[in-house]
């Protein structure tokens, strides 16, 4: 099984915040993340800070004409020779 469950540590102990379908005694491996979570705020005004960054950086009907002409090319039949 394979599961992400949240918990708290203190005393240096973890300590699940939901059931777990486990037998007693079962070894686990662990893997922490304790990476700081962003707010709802912080992410919009990260996502809004980075609207808009590649404008003027690039021709869309050349990425157009590039994506289209890739596709071409990747679905071409094997020659047979």
């Amino acid at each position: 099984m394979i599961a992400n469950v949240r918990a708290t540590y203190s005393s240096g102990v973890l300590t699940p915040l939901e059931p777990l379908d486990l037998e007693e005694g079962k070894e686990v491996t662990l893997s922490i993340d304790d990476a700081a979570r962003l707010s709802v705020e912080e992410s919009r005004r990260m996502t809004r800070s980075a609207a808009g960054r590649w404008k003027g950086t690039h021709d869309p009907d050349e990425l157009l004409r590039n994506i289209y002409s890739d596709r071409l090319i990747q679905s071409r039949p094997e020659a047979r020779v």
